[in-house]
């Protein structure tokens, strides 16, 4: 199933190092709603963490290594 356009624009933030209140912030949304959001693009994708998703992310936009800030 493919993300949609917002899930799309959340994992963009969180491969820009955004934390969930700083995504929640830009988009207007809650905290919680980053959360779900986070939580559904994880089981869609079959990924465990959001290091994961950035590099998923990172791999099907060629942005580059993206380094998460938990991943040294």
């Amino acid at each position: 199933m493919p993300l949609t356009k917002r899930e799309l624009e959340i994992v963009r933030l969180i491969a820009h190092d955004m934390t969930t209140r700083e995504i929640a912030n830009t988009l207007f949304i809650s905290e919680r709603t980053v959360e779900t959001h986070v939580t559904n693009m994880l089981n869609k994708l079959g990924l465990n963490s959001r290091v994961q998703l950035t590099r998923w992310f990172a791999s099907i936009h060629d942005t580059g290594p993206i380094v998460a800030a938990n991943d040294t």
